[in-house]
């Protein structure tokens, strides 16, 4: 989870106030609902751009 309705996480990092945006995920990735759903199409779909 990079980016969160377009915008970059260390951009909403510094706009809450955290210390990092390493804690920012750390602290909302709970609330993100599915985001494992369909990494696996996602992924697949890169290693086939990169081939």
């Amino acid at each position: 989870m990079k980016e969160t309705y377009g915008e970059n996480i260390k951009t909403v990092s510094v706009l809450i106030g955290h210390a990092s945006s390493a804690y920012t995920l750390d602290l909302y990735a709970a609330y993100v609902p599915n985001t494992g759903i369909g990494i696996d199409k996602r992924y697949m779909s890169f290693l086939r751009a990169a081939a």
